[in-house]
């Protein structure tokens, strides 16, 4: 999770749509979301992803 300004980015690995249990979360909390949205990575992204983390993993870092 990171947050710029006033944006807060979450990366799950669970494929499925959690965004209403976060709203939930957020609202009991008494947070307000403006916006929300999922954005699924695409097969060249995941590859390139999986590929430098082995590279890396590879070179000792």
């Amino acid at each position: 999770m990171s947050e710029s300004g006033r944006r807060l980015e979450m990366l799950l690995d669970d494929r499925d749509d959690v965004r209403p249990a976060i709203s939930a979360i957020v609202t009991e909390s008494g947070g307000v979301i403006l916006g929300m949205q999922s954005e699924e990575m695409s097969l060249e992204e995941a590859f390139v992803t999986i590929t430098n983390q082995n590279v890396t993993r590879l070179a000792g870092g």
